[in-house]
């Protein structure tokens, strides 16, 4: 329109001219320049609406960058599906045939590719050694988005075989850089050559950045789901030993009370023909393997520790049916730590069967009352049995750890439960008798800072 506007003056001027009789050649001059100036007016027309365009398809591929990442970016975790939307974002904004995103592998000096785009070859390698890509390794190590408006013509090193395979013409090679550090890369390519516009440079530019981000937190969350499966598969796999190893620990306490009340069967078979003394030391052998197994009663359920008040209740039980009628039994004994496994609960079973079956045993036949009761320290419990007899020996009435010498009125005994206490139990033992009358043991247990941790 201006152009025409422009030659319209001219032919007015040259009309205006020979009317006024104004000089044909100035009126020439000023025709040339009324053109010029039309020229120069039209070019700086077209450029500005070619920026304007130019601004426009920006603005517009802007627009639908940050709405095709936003979609990408809210689907963390959709697993592969996203790198998928992720290369077809790319190839569509920069209106190329084919796209790959890829990972690289620093150890191992690989570029896996985890995702394709278009019109992709059906026997395409998902892997490439970076010594085998010259062109991509350069663009790895410079840092900086390459294009190739024809890299068929490209001098230098090249894979040309890679570039044949994939149809590959026009190519851009955009490096995915996070915190400085080269992650992966976005690689584009048309089966044509072509030239590159502005707008598509800057959208190389600007999907660098960007998908390399989502690229990353894609990583980061792909790397803690692992780890939340490998967690939960273990946690599985805990139970599911637990499970296992509860069925075996109860059919082992099933078979040693099976074991236990066959070895009771053998000794009360033995005893017949026995003189009365043999009798009585048999009977004794039979107590102590029952307190044994009364002890191991207390896990056949499935337990794996028990507390005081259970094994020191097992062992009244079993005093009841053998104290005589005239002793009375009596319990103090506050529950809680320290919780005891098989072994220990055992040990500390016979250990106060042994005091206290001693303790009714040898009154001579006088009425009077067997307790068993606990105190607590912060470092320790301890298990008193204490009876109102007539106390033990002078010589060995003083409390010494570790048990007494002489005669205790059951030295055997006494020996077994040192033994016991100190090996087993790791605990002392010491007994003494009592300024008020009779006997008091004392077992000593320490507590573990485990233990201590459950009251």
């Amino acid at each position: 329109m201006l152009p025409a506007l422009l030659v319209c003056v001219g032919v007015a001027t040259l009309i205006a001219a020979h009317e006024l009789l104004v000089s044909r050649w100035v009126a020439i001059a000023w025709v040339v320049f009324a053109l010029v100036l039309a020229g120069v007016l039209w070019t700086a027309g077209l450029a500005a609406r070619r920026e304007t365009q130019h601004a426009a398809v920006l603005v517009a591929a802007l627009r639908t960058l940050a709405e095709n990442l936003s979609n990408v970016a809210a689907e963390l975790g959709a697993g592969p599906r996203l790198l998928q939307d992720l290369a077809d974002s790319a190839r569509t904004l920069l209106g190329m045939d084919r796209a790959g995103i890829g990972v690289v592998d620093e150890e191992k000096g690989l570029l896996n590719l985890v995702a394709f785009s278009g019109d992709i070859p059906a026997d395409a390698p998902m892997t490439f050694r970076l010594s085998d890509v010259p062109v991509i390794r350069a663009c790895l190590q410079r840092g900086q988005v390459l294009f190739e408006e024809d890299i068929r013509t490209r001098s230098g090193e090249m894979n040309r075989s890679v570039v044949e395979q994939f149809r590959a013409a026009a190519v851009i090679l955009v490096p995915l850089k996070v915190r400085g550090k080269v992650i992966g890369l976005l690689s584009l390519s048309d089966s044509e050559p072509r030239r590159f516009t502005e707008t598509q440079r800057e959208m190389a530019h600007l999907l660098a950045s960007q998908v390399a981000v989502i690229l990353h937190n894609h990583s980061l969350y792909e790397q803690m789901r692992s780890e939340r499966d490998q967690r939960t598969a273990l946690y599985q796999q805990v139970q599911r030993d637990a499970a296992t190893r509860a069925v075996l620990l109860r059919e082992l306490q099933h078979r040693v009370k099976n074991n236990f009340a066959a070895i009771i069967g053998l000794l009360m078979m033995s005893m017949g023909g026995l003189g009365p003394e043999a009798r009585s030391v048999m009977q004794r052998v039979i107590d102590r393997v029952r307190a044994m197994a009364e002890a191991h009663d207390l896990f056949t359920s499935g337990l794996t520790t028990a507390t005081l008040r259970q094994i020191v209740r097992r062992m009244l039980a079993l005093l009841a049916a053998i104290r005589p009628p005239e002793i009375e039994l009596h319990e103090n004994v506050h529950d809680g730590p320290p919780m005891l496994d098989t072994p220990r609960a055992v040990a500390l079973a016979m250990a106060l069967f042994e005091l206290a079956s001693n303790a009714m045993r040898h009154r001579g036949g006088s009425p009077g009352n067997v307790w068993i009761s606990t105190r607590r320290s912060e470092q320790s419990v301890a298990i008193d049995v204490i009876d109102d007899g007539p106390g033990i020996a002078p010589a060995s009435a003083e409390r010494q750890p570790g048990g007494v010498s002489g005669n205790t009125g059951g030295g055997i005994g006494l020996t077994l439960v040192r033994e016991l206490v100190s090996r087993e139990l790791r605990g002392t033992f010491s007994i003494g008798n009592r300024p008020e009358g009779g006997t008091i043991a004392t077992i000593e247990l320490p507590l573990t800072g485990e233990e201590d941790d459950q009251k």
